[in-house]
């Protein structure tokens, strides 16, 4: 399974590891479980289109997933709920047109929430870090 530009993160023992590119895009999601050392590939119904980079977190049972770069800046949304395996895929997530975002901008440090709005986090990290 060796990869590069993968995310990944812990819940339950368990390491979800997502995308990332070994001489192709990936878009597979493997569950590493270290109670057993055993991996296995978590099926999806819908996968999002294979990537790198990127964003991803946790909340609760919930692996999120957006963005990224395959050749294009990746401009969606997968959710799924490791537990029940529950999930959903946003293809397309808009921009507002008042926005000053980029979609190479994107692949940066930003939430896009749920209900589609975006937070840039970068510059209010960079401004509160000096």
């Amino acid at each position: 399974i060796g990869r590069w530009g993968h995310v990944s993160k812990v819940y339950d023992d368990c390491v979800y590891i997502f995308g990332g590119r070994n001489t192709n895009e990936l878009n597979d999601l493997l569950v590493f479980n270290s109670k057993n050392n055993s991996l296995k590939k978590l099926p999806t119904q819908k996968p999002p289109e294979a990537r790198r980079k990127p964003c991803v977190w946790m909340i609760g049972s919930i692996l999120i997933i957006n963005s990224g770069y395959n050749g294009n800046y990746l401009c969606d949304q997968f959710w799924i709920d490791v537990k029940s395996t529950k999930q959903s895929y946003n293809k397309n997530l808009t921009i507002s047109s008042s926005s000053n975002v980029q979609r190479k901008d994107l692949c940066d440090i930003h939430i896009n929430t749920l209900d589609n709005k975006y937070i840039d986090l970068s510059s209010k990290m960079i401004r509160n870090s000096f």
